[in-house]
């Protein structure tokens, strides 16, 4: 049974206490002299050292959504936590409902859980010796089998004192572990939500948190924030780390304290050993940074994100306006390049999902008790496959769909200017609101398809107006750049809406009321799917304390570079299916698009967890586009594929 959530003001959210918005802003150069300790308010060398960090978590926590923007304010609330774990500050002042329990080499975690928002945040600490130690390490030579991971990557490896530390906090050694005492802290819920956080090597242990809830809880956002923290394994762990967990910041100082944090996502291609030293900075060096960027203040550097690595399209583009035109490309090989014969544990019943599935499929409802039939990364993608295959109209001629039949109190859309058409829900009970956007169907939505220039991704705020609010282009000046006719599908229903009656955001805001959403989930097949990964990036925009869930199924290609740089940072990973042979994700063929998020490859049945390898359009076939193709495979699948070579330590992992 969910506790009443408190009622959070739409325009500012003051925690942990009722404050006045006039008087905060007023002194909002003070708060952040106070931070960096260069202003005569600065707390006098009589205060206690606690008075100065607990006016720093007071801030930290009283950041504004709607100017710092979502990634600022999700940085500033894990580092509250983290500065009272590193500082060792009273737990019955700052964090009533939490807990401290000691871990090996002098480290400790504080366990907090707040049951308006169903978040356990997991705050890690240790010695600056445990730090050094940890960070000397440059080799893979030596490291240890991550054990959690034993029956997902055999081959993800740890550093071996890290690894100690982290296996004495989930039970070995220690006779409370993190898992009872999140259900204990939770009354026995499974958490919508978990943050991982930590400073030095405080943050090297949140990155284990984080991995090892992806497994705990399939159906649960993860978050990990960890602030100039030595890197933790080798690349089959960082593997697991893209593939597990949601939401990463995983920050290092760029050039000192003066300079904003260089933001690395997760990736193999920053997880060399040879990094581990960067741990330049202290937690207030970070904090403050945070604090500077969440009020807006000028002369702070732009936001640098470690791009990924990538494959560009190559092809011409006749191949795109065949499809355009309504012709079936010519099919190529249409057999898969490996066999289901050599998956012998994994099981998946090749029967596409009827409309009464989908009625089962999306629950709508709390995450549940994981169990087999509800794996990692599928456990997230299953109920949502279902929503965006039953947004389709029946029969292209009723807005009766089966989305809203099996979602009572749903709305469907049509836009005023395009062929957009999108269903929108909220479930108050579980504080989730779902957006499903239909694919192609009719001429209006090809010539949609047929926009190829790219235009820059602008999103003025939905509800807020007033001056100084978050300002997209202070964090990612690139700017990011999408599909003009995606980008047209999504504001017709939005910012260029003729109405109320035909504006999503606002209708979903009227539903949502005086909640404050814990999740968005936002879902699509074909050209649903491509607007559905730009408008999960804007949703970031306009819910910035929720998680943004995106599902989107036989995606064609959004976006620049900028674009899905952009998106790891707000959205973090998607959930982007391709199946077998399917031509629409090798569209359209210019290289100067790309796909956002680790693709997840249903290939000959089987979900690999995996991109699908570079396939030339004569490769390819429409026959493999269909939802229910996708949504068949996905919803019955009971395990996925991972890639040979993360799966044993006998084997160099070679990316």
């Amino acid at each position: 049974m969910r506790s009443a959530s408190c009622l959070v003001g739409l325009f500012f959210l003051c925690r942990p206490s009722c404050c006045q918005l006039g008087g905060f802003l007023d002194n909002i150069g003070n708060s952040i002299s106070n931070a960096i300790g260069g202003s005569s308010s600065a707390p006098s060398p009589a205060q206690t050292a606690d008075a100065a960090l607990g006016g720093t978590f007071v801030q930290l926590r009283n950041v504004n959504p709607y100017i710092a923007g979502p990634i600022w304010f999700k940085n500033a609330d894990a580092a509250a936590y983290a500065y009272v774990a590193q500082n060792n500050m009273s737990l019955d002042g700052s964090l009533p409902n939490a807990r401290r329990i000691p871990l090996a080499s002098g480290c400790v975690a504080v366990i907090s859980y707040d049951t308006s928002n169903e978040t356990a945040t997991i705050a890690f600490a240790g010695p600056s010796a445990v730090q050094d130690r940890a960070a000397s390490t440059t080799s893979t030579n030596g490291l240890q089998q991550v054990g959690f991971l034993s029956l997902f990557i055999p081959a993800a490896q740890a550093i071996p004192e890290v690894l100690t530390i982290f296996e004495s906090a989930i039970g070995a050694g220690n006779s409370s572990s993190l898992a009872e005492e999140i259900d204990d802290l939770s009354g026995g819920a499974v958490p919508m939500r978990v943050v991982c956080t930590g400073y030095g090597i405080g943050g090297s242990l949140a990155d284990l948190c984080g991995v090892w809830a992806g497994r705990l809880y399939p159906d649960t956002k993860i978050r990990v924030m960890s602030f100039g923290a030595p890197f933790v394994g080798n690349d089959a762990y960082a593997y697991a780390h893209q593939q597990l967990v949601d939401l990463s910041y995983l920050w290092v100082l760029s050039s000192g304290a003066s300079q904003v944090s260089t933001l690395l996502p997760h990736s193999v291609t920053n997880n060399s050993m040879g990094q581990s030293g960067s741990t330049a900075g202290t937690l207030v060096n970070y904090t403050s940074i945070i604090l500077q960027r969440s009020f807006q203040t000028s002369n702070v550097p732009a936001l640098s994100i470690e791009p990924t690595p990538t494959v560009i399209p190559n092809s011409s583009i006749s191949d795109w306006f065949s499809i355009v035109d309504g012709l079936v490309a010519p099919s190529g090989s249409a057999s898969s390049s490996t066999s289901a014969a050599s998956y012998d544990d994994i099981v998946v019943p090749a029967i596409p999902i009827n409309a009464s599935d989908i009625r089962e499929a999306f629950q709508f409802t709390d995450p549940t008790t994981p169990d087999p039939a509800c794996p990692a990364v599928l456990c997230k993608m299953q109920g949502e496959a279902a929503a965006a295959c039953g947004v389709y109209q029946n029969g292209n001629t009723s807005a009766d769909t089966e989305f809203t039949a099996a979602i009572p109190g749903s709305v469907f859309v049509t836009g005023t200017s395009s062929g957009a058409n999108v269903a929108v829900a909220y479930n108050s009970s579980t504080k989730i609101g779902l957006i499903a956007w239909r694919g192609s169907v009719g001429t209006r939505d090809w010539i949609d398809d047929a926009e190829l220039v790219q235009v820059d991704f602008q999103w003025p705020g939905q509800t807020f107006t007033k001056t100084g609010l978050y300002n997209l282009a202070d964090t990612f000046p690139g700017p990011p750049q999408v599909h003009t006719g995606f980008y047209d599908q999504l504001r017709d229903v939005t910012t260029d809406a003729k109405s109320d009656a035909t504006n999503i955001t606002k209708i979903l805001n009227n539903m949502i009321g005086s909640d404050t959403p814990i999740r968005i989930v936002v879902t699509g097949h074909s050209l649903g799917a491509a607007v559905s990964s730009i408008n999960a990036f804007s949703a970031a925009i306009d819910w910035p304390m929720a998680d943004i869930h995106n599902v989107n199924l036989g995606s064609p290609l959004v976006g620049d570079q900028d674009w899905v740089n952009a998106f790891r940072g707000l959205v973090g990973r998607a959930y982007r299916g391709v199946n077998a042979h399917d031509q629409v994700p090798a569209l359209p063929p210019l290289d100067q698009y790309r796909h956002v998020g680790y693709g997840v490859w249903i290939d000959d049945g089987v979900p690999k967890l995996q991109d699908r390898p570079y396939l030339d359009v004569q490769d390819t076939t429409w026959d493999n586009h269909t939802c229910s193709n996708y949504t068949g495979y996905l919803y019955n699948a009971t395990q996925v594929y991972i890639p040979t070579f993360q799966l044993s330590v006998d084997n160099a992992v070679e990316l």
